[in-house]
């Protein structure tokens, strides 16, 4: 009996604190809201990133009806992404970039830009070609790729031989 009601005792105090910091963590949760999310293959692996309203609360702000220019061009956009994507590849020189987008945060003024590469080694009409799509937040830096685990890694199956 007493082992019951001590166990009881332990539910209610945990479900007690879990409401607590569900109150406090409540404007935390808000800066984890995602605003996007991208992936990319090179080399044989994928890779992804993503980006949360926390990640660009202290960039640097941007009206689009200002008239003005982002705060980051969008060669230091590039530049940055280039960067990034050099930890990843082997020669930088084989791919080229394909896509740039600018993507705002609801309700904001805070904007990231999306830079695509191609590789240059892959056919033209290759839908499953090595691609990278890196996100690059107003402040120049590029948000760093996470390397995802393989089907066959999940599975305990050998990787093919590396190149």
């Amino acid at each position: 009996m007493k082992l019951k009601f001590s166990f009881l005792i332990i539910i209610l105090l945990l479900s007690f604190q879990q409401s607590i910091s569900a109150q406090t963590n409540e404007s935390e949760s808000e800066d984890d809201t995602q605003i996007v999310s991208v992936g990319g293959s090179a080399e044989g692996k994928r890779y992804f990133s993503n980006v949360t309203r926390g990640d660009v609360k202290n960039t640097p702000s941007w009206d689009l009806l200002s008239g003005k220019n982002p705060p980051l061009s969008v060669k230091d956009a590039i530049g940055a992404a280039q960067d990034s994507l050099k930890q990843i590849v082997k020669d930088l020189s084989d791919w080229e970039v394909t896509d740039i987008r600018l993507i705002p945060q609801v309700k904001s003024e805070k904007w990231v830009y999306i830079i695509e590469f191609r590789s240059k080694m892959e056919k033209s009409n290759d839908l499953d070609g090595q691609f990278f799509r890196l996100i690059v937040k107003m402040d120049g830096v590029a948000v760093k790729p996470e390397l995802l685990v393989s089907e066959t890694e999940n599975l305990g199956i050998p990787n093919s031989p590396k190149n």
